[in-house]
């Protein structure tokens, strides 16, 4: 037995590949802030699975705000460390 799933209007080709344009580069975004986040706690020995569980835990601005605290504990070159503490946390949405 097939399902027929029903007729609605999807909107023009166009808006709806912009749509999966924006959604693939926004995943992508969250995916390389997670990786910079983790790149030190990983260099620690820090297990995978809890440094995933307490950056999943947290919002947005709560996870830029722990990218630069980790950066702050261990970077030592300065211009990674003036990366990461470059730009404003904005705490609207």
């Amino acid at each position: 037995m097939t399902e027929e799933w029903p007729s609605y209007f999807t909107g023009r080709r166009e808006h709806i590949h912009a749509l999966g344009v924006i959604s693939l580069s926004y995943s992508a975004f969250e995916r390389d802030l997670f990786t910079l986040y983790a790149h030190h706690p990983g260099v620690k020995g820090m297990p995978r699975e809890l440094v995933e569980k307490y950056w999943s835990a947290q919002n947005e601005a709560s996870q830029v705000k722990s990218v630069r605290e980790i950066f702050k504990m261990y970077e030592t070159e300065a211009a990674p460390l003036e990366f990461v503490s470059k730009h404003p946390v904005s705490t609207a949405g």
